[in-house]
């Protein structure tokens, strides 16, 4: 679903560039919102690792998650082309111009050993008409496409498995370290017509990948024989590559209904501070975003 404007133009230029490409603020202030409705961001967290009680710890076991993270509020600055916006967005904004997400987790554990893999995918699309100003007819087109893949590829490990009351109710705390590989496309397309000349058509933009070394830890509470909960918080970047540091804390509980299958509902906190250049010039984002987010655990052995 695309998302439509048509608006009036101001007197606003992209430096360095000629007349025939006036392109108001409110493209550049399109383009950033899209960025941040983009970057859905990192994994959400999740109870403890701990075996479902009839299956064995010592074996491994699996879990399949697929998730929604529910944003409520996106807050920050976007850079593209050497533009820079602020952005103020709520969930409404977002999910008008989202076209497609999924994302998804797997883990496997074995005793005290497991792999975290996390899978995400997003694609948003938007257009708008930029009507200009005087008697000529000037309009510029705006189209945005955006997606972005990444992927992280973790190992943890369980440091405390133990009871915490006299019920013999577990708690338990996880190391984790990993990696996460990022792809991002972002292209904006701009055509001006109307004018005297023949018009004119640019596209700007493009697509990097880049690595993001990751650390976290994590802890889970199983509360009765159906509910538990979890903390989890991670930190990357460190400046490896461009990007300066990315963060985050979630919160969560977990019920499980049926034997091998559990429902969470959760609370989440992401900050990001990138940037890089392409070859029309700084693409950065600097922004924190929060809001619940909903799962399901499909486990098996």
């Amino acid at each position: 679903m695309a998302a439509r404007m048509t608006t009036p133009m101001r007197q606003s230029v992209v430096p360095g560039r000629g007349s025939n490409e006036m392109v108001r603020k409110d493209t550049w202030l399109l383009f950033g919102l899209m960025i941040f409705t983009f970057f859905a961001g990192a994994s959400e967290g999740r109870a403890d690792p701990l075996a479902r009680p009839s299956f064995n710890d010592a074996e491994w076991r699996y879990d399949i998650t697929p998730y929604i993270f529910l944003r409520s509020s996106v807050t920050g600055d976007s850079t593209v082309a050497g533009q820079t916006v602020s952005l103020d967005l709520d969930t409404s904004d977002l999910l008008d111009m989202l076209d497609f997400a999924i994302s998804a987790r797997f883990e496997a554990w074995k005793g005290d050993y497991g792999l975290i893999l996390d899978l995400n995918y997003f694609k948003i699309s938007a257009d708008a008409t930029v009507r200009g100003p005087g008697p000529l007819p000037l309009n510029a087109a705006v189209e945005v496409d955006l997606r972005q893949l990444f992927f992280d590829t973790m190992g943890s490990y369980r440091v405390v498995k133990a009871p915490y009351n006299a019920a013999g109710d577990l708690w338990t705390f996880e190391a984790m370290g990993g990696i996460r590989t990022n792809y991002l496309k972002q292209v904006v397309g701009l055509g001006i017509s109307g004018g005297p000349g023949p018009g004119a058509a640019t596209e700007l933009g493009g697509d990097k990948t880049w690595v993001d070394p990751m650390f976290g830890i994590r802890v889970g509470a199983s509360l009765n024989e159906r509910w538990s909960a979890g903390f989890r918080a991670d930190v990357g970047g460190f400046g490896v590559t461009d990007t300066d540091l990315t963060w985050s804390v979630t919160g969560a509980f977990d019920y499980r209904p049926w034997e091998t299958t559990s429902l969470k509902f959760g609370y989440r906190y992401y900050s990001i501070d990138y940037a890089s250049t392409l070859s029309d010039g700084a693409f950065a984002y600097d922004f924190v975003e929060h809001g619940p987010y909903v799962a399901a655990t499909f486990s098996f052995q």
